[in-house]
Formats: structure tokens, C-alpha cells, sequence
């Protein structure tokens, strides 16, 4: 199984997995890393948060049909592409996901069906703003935070999760709530026994 974390930007999907990576044997689950092409932040560690490839890397990888599912980003800072490769799944084994998007999501259950479990974060848009702004370093950093939540907003609507994208109610948590991990282990240990 895959559980797959996604949610707006500042919903707060890195928090959450970097909580269950640290639980990751008792809840015998394995990190499933991205890829990507975009510049790696201060705080971030190659083949820990993302793994950083430069664009020739992604486009070959493309090219041998490596990913599962890519996404391409025009973002203020640049076009940036993140993906899922087949190679980092391995059968009989949980795997945990985030800094993932509505979009790969979509693409990854047609291709896994049900062994692809959503983990959909929700908060309210204060709670948001609150937590992109204040990453924010420069003002380069808050125009393409304000992009981000304008893109966000309705793509990252709960109700639209629940039923336009059909994902249970049980697998939506608001992560203001101080519940919410022990709530996304309890799902965890539900569905891998």
C-alpha cells in the first residue's frame, strides 16, 4: 500500500510524513521519495526529502517510462517537475508519500487502484496563509506563495475531495487538529494490520 499525503500548500503534508518516517518501523511503513527538478531549500537532504535531478535526468526518465506519474509546474521561480518512479516500489512493502498533489494522486490510483490510500489535509485559509507567509523570505518567496494558495484553493476544497474525487470522509483530516497523527496511525494500523 502507498499512503499518499496530499493537500494545499501550508496544509502542512511535510510535517505530517516527516512525524510517521520517524514512526516508520512500528508502523511498518517505508518513505516513498520524489523526484524532482526544482533547486533544493536550506533545510532539505538529497534522497531524504526529494530526490533532486536536473532536467536531462527527468526528460530521460520520462523517456524510459520510469514514473508512475509526472507533474510540470510553471511556478515565479521557474518550471519545475516532480514525479513518482516505479523502481523506488517494491511488492509486499507500505510505503508513505507526501509533497504530493491532487493530480498524482489521481494518476497513481488509475494505475494502482486500491493500493494507492489517500490522506487528504484540510485547514482553514487564515491557518494557510499563516503558515506559507511565514516561510516566506523575500518578496519573490510571497508572490509565488500568494500563486500557490490562488491555485490551491479550489482543487484542495474538502468537499471537493469527498466527492469529486471521491475520497472517504475517514481519510480527511483537518490538520489544525492536535489529534491528527495519532487519527492518520489510526488508519495506518487499520488498513496494514
Amino acid at each position: 500500500k502507498i499512503f499518499y499525503i496530499m493537500g494545499m500548500s501550508g496544509s502542512g503534508k511535510t510535517t505530517l510524513y516527516n512525524k510517521l518516517v520517524m514512526l516508520k518501523d512500528s508502523l511498518n511503513i517505508n518513505p516513498l521519495i520524489q523526484y524532482t527538478t526544482r533547486p533544493k531549500r536550506d533545510n532539505e537532504k538529497d534522497n531524504i526529502d526529494y530526490h533532486f535531478i536536473n532536467d536531462n535526468k527527468f526528460i530521460n526518465m520520462i523517456d524510459n517510462k520510469e514514473f508512475i506519474e509526472f507533474r510540470i509546474y510553471n511556478t515565479n521561480n521557474g518550471i519545475y517537475k516532480y514525479g513518482t518512479a516505479y523502481k523506488d516500489i517494491e511488492k509486499n512493502k507500505n510505503y508513505i508519500s507526501s509533497g504530493s498533489d491532487i493530480d498524482a494522486y489521481i494518476k497513481i490510483k488509475k494505475k494502482l487502484g486500491d493500493d494507492i490510500i489517500p490522506i487528504f489535509l484540510y485547514t482553514s485559509d487564515d491557518i494557510i496563509l499563516s503558515r506559507i507567509i511565514d516561510r516566506c523570505k523575500d518578496r519573490k518567496e510571497y508572490k509565488e506563495a500568494c500563486r500557490r494558495f490562488i491555485d490551491d484553493i479550489d482543487r484542495y476544497d474538502v468537499n471537493k475531495a469527498k466527492y469529486e474525487y471521491k475520497i472517504p470522509s475517514d481519510n480527511c483530516f483537518d490538520s489544525s487538529d492536535n489529534s491528527v497523527l495519532i487519527k492518520v496511525m489510526q488508519l495506518i494500523y487499520s488498513i496494514i494490520k
